[in-house]
C-alpha cells in the first residue's frame, strides 16, 4: 500500500485530484440508504440525528423505516457526538479516522482511485481566514463534483 499524506486544502496545486476523489466517494456514500452504516446518512446520524428535522429539511424520506427501535444496535451508533465533553477531541479523531477509512475503501475498491488518497485538512492559522471553511469544502461540492479552475483542477465548485 502506498504511503498516505494528508494535504492542506488551501495549498492544493493545480491538477491535484484530492477533492475530485472526495466528491466521487461522497456521491457513492450518499447513494446508500441510511440503514447502511457506511452511508453518508448513517455516518452523519452517528454524529447526531433529529429524524423530524432531517425529514423537514429533505434529508430523510419519511417513508424510510429507521432501523431503531427494532434494531437495538443502531441507537448505540447514532447521536454519539461528544460536544461539551472532555472526550470531544478523541471522539472526533476516531470519527474522522473511520470516515476517512470508509472514503478510502470507496475510492480504491469502488472507483479504482489512488490507494494513497487521504482526507485533506485545513488550518485555522492567524494568517488565513481563521473561521472560514474553504469554499471547495463548504459548498455543495460533493453533490456537484465540478472542477473549480480558480482553486486548481482538484477543487470543486457548486453549479449555478
Amino acid at each position: 500500500m502506498a504511503p498516505r499524506m494528508r494535504k492542506d486544502v488551501w495549498k492544493l496545486p493545480a491538477g491535484d485530484k484530492t477533492l475530485f476523489w472526495y466528491g466521487q466517494a461522497i456521491g457513492k456514500l450518499q447513494a446508500k440508504p441510511i440503514t447502511d452504516v457506511t452511508s453518508w446518512w448513517s455516518l452523519a446520524a452517528m454524529h447526531g440525528i433529529d429524524p423530524q428535522l432531517w425529514i423537514d429539511l429533505g434529508y430523510l424520506d419519511p417513508a424510510v423505516q429507521l432501523p431503531f427501535p427494532a434494531d437495538p444496535s443502531q441507537p448505540g451508533f447514532w447521536n454519539q457526538c461528544q460536544h461539551g465533553s472532555w472526550y470531544f477531541m478523541p471522539w472526533h479523531r476516531a470519527y474522522l479516522g473511520a470516515f476517512e477509512a470508509i472514503l478510502l475503501d470507496t475510492i480504491v475498491n469502488q472507483l479504482n482511485g489512488p490507494s494513497d488518497w487521504a482526507l485533506p485538512y485545513w488550518n485555522y492559522d492567524p494568517d488565513r481566514r481563521k473561521s472560514e471553511i474553504p469554499r471547495a469544502v463548504r459548498s455543495q461540492a460533493a453533490r456537484r463534483r465540478q472542477p473549480e479552475p480558480a482553486l486548481g483542477q482538484g477543487a470543486l465548485r457548486q453549479e449555478g
